[in-house]
């Protein structure tokens, strides 16, 4: 596909990403409040400008001004692509998508006012402001479904899937479950071609596949699920070369401890950046270990788009990259708010 004005978009946001000196200001700065009038003077000023009609203290504006920043960049990306990048870009968003309709259906879950439920979403894809504010007046987890289904959204059929699942557990585990496996499924099938651009998105798709399989081993360890029971939340399409294979994901399904299960994973896993981020795995802090297999993935891609500077892979790894630099940014908000040491 055509990408040289998209890239050339792309390149102009990538070259605004902090680099190490411009965190050293953030990190000196005296507290959360100094941390805010530093951060105003970067271009991310016009969304701070925006969040203080709503928010007065400091830690929330940041969140909530970090926040539209990333769905601002996400909407960016969308206007400005070809029309035939427009189901690789899917393939990049689709993480936010299912990050934001997860978070709403715990808060739901929990009872959460609706305020608090769009001040931890991230507007994107196919889920822009307007839906999200709909989804999060919600009556009920199966409304939301219902809400899906009548727009006819790909993540109503896999929901649903989960519904009976979810009224007799009263857990929404098994619904996470379902939106993590149906999706990347899905959208693997629409790259089937022999393109450069294809086959960057069909191993990114894959390895996030895979890390799928493995998050969905760590977080159901210990829950009561039978070895078949688990089996049917494997998601095929994973990079395979002995990564993490059917026969493998069942014989851990078995396995009761994460401990184990994490270990089994090293000694079987053939592709050495995920097996060197489990061999650093807390096994009592498993998101941590999530974080450390995406960014391989963010490794990977940003060597992919030195090697194919005109592919889709400069704008994959910029999102990235971007992701990176507001959770950059929320930690160290957090750190002043907690008065952390430099």
């Amino acid at each position: 596909m055509e990408l040289s004005y998209f890239n050339a978009r792309v390149r102009g946001l990538k070259g605004r990403l902090f680099g190490p000196s411009q965190y050293s200001v953030f990190l000196k700065a005296y507290n959360v409040e100094d941390y805010l009038s530093r951060l105003v003077e970067t271009h991310y000023g016009p969304c701070i400008e925006k969040a203080r009609r709503r928010f007065s203290t400091a830690g929330l504006l940041i969140s909530r001004a970090l926040a539209e920043d990333l769905s601002d960049t996400f909407a960016l990306l969308s206007k400005a692509s070809p029309e035939e990048a427009g189901a690789a870009l899917k393939t990049l968003l689709y993480v936010w998508e299912a990050f934001s309709l997860k978070a709403l259906i715990r808060g739901i879950e929990r009872g959460a006012p609706f305020e608090e439920l769009l001040d931890i979403v991230i507007p994107a894809g196919e889920f822009d402001r307007n839906a999200l504010t709909m989804l999060s007046r919600s009556k009920g987890v199966p409304d939301l479904i219902s809400i899906l289904e009548t727009w006819g959204s790909a993540y109503a059929a896999p929901l649903k899937e989960g519904l009976t699942a979810y009224s007799k557990r009263r857990s929404v585990l098994e619904l996470e479950l379902k939106i993590d496996s149906y999706m990347p499924r899905s959208l693997l099938s629409a790259f089937t071609g022999g393109s450069s651009d294809d086959s960057i998105i069909r191993e990114h798709l894959s390895l996030r596949i895979d890390i799928i399989n493995i998050m969905t081993l760590l977080k159901t360890a210990g829950e009561g699920y039978s070895r078949e029971g688990l089996a049917g939340f494997f998601v095929e399409g994973g990079a395979g070369g002995g990564n993490l294979d059917k026969d493998l994901f069942s014989a851990l399904a078995g396995l009761k401890g994460r401990e184990e299960i994490i270990k089994g994973l090293i000694q079987r896993m053939k592709y050495p950046p995920f097996r060197e981020a489990l061999k650093g795995a807390d096994y009592d802090e498993p998101w941590l270990l999530e974080e450390a297999l995406v960014k391989t993935v963010e490794a990977r891609l940003k060597r992919a788009s030195i090697v194919e500077p005109l592919s889709i892979a400069l704008a994959a790894s910029y999102i990235y990259m971007k992701v990176r630099e507001i959770k950059n940014l929320r930690l160290i908000a957090r750190g002043k708010i907690f008065g952390i040491p430099e």
